[in-house]
């Protein structure tokens, strides 16, 4: 009987011990690690956008629910949001290299600087919907993006 009791006992801290490392997660963070940037001029810009903000996607930069700048060391940068809500999320690219804190365009509208989508998404001849770039991020998750430049 007493062995029963002890057996019980252990399986009740078991099922106590495995819920309470399920509820610690509460936040998770997203890193992104950005490749194939022609020059280490400027900085790289990257906009993250949460579903309850998909309307802002991707054009609406000053909109985005967070902004991350950091500087290119060797044709490459990483930046990574901390402490986010598990959700559905997005994000863009920049590439500012001159710094002045917008994408610049030629007089087609087309942008002369790097830029880059989740899920390294490449649009053909319109800007692509929030779904279309979308990353489920209910755990911690590393992504490895591309460039794209236009010119």
């Amino acid at each position: 009987m007493k062995n029963k009791i002890i057996f019980f006992i252990l399986i009740l801290l078991m099922i106590s011990s495995v819920h309470s490392n399920e509820t610690k997660e509460t936040t998770v963070s997203l890193t992104i690690e950005i490749t194939n940037i022609r020059s280490d001029q400027g900085n790289i810009r990257v906009h993250l956008y949460e579903i309850g903000n998909k309307e802002a996607f991707p054009d609406k930069s000053t909109k985005a629910n967070q902004l991350k700048v950091t500087n290119i060391n060797g044709g490459k940068a990483v930046v990574t949001f901390e402490n986010l809500p598990p959700s559905i999320y997005a994000f863009t690219v920049h590439h500012d290299e001159n710094a002045n804190v917008k994408m610049d365009r030629n007089f087609l509208g087309l942008p002369i600087e790097g830029w880059a989508l989740s899920n390294n998404v490449k649009p053909l001849l319109k800007l692509p919907s929030f779904d279309e770039c979308s990353i489920d991020l209910h755990s911690s998750k590393k992504f490895l993006i591309s460039i794209n430049y236009t010119i």
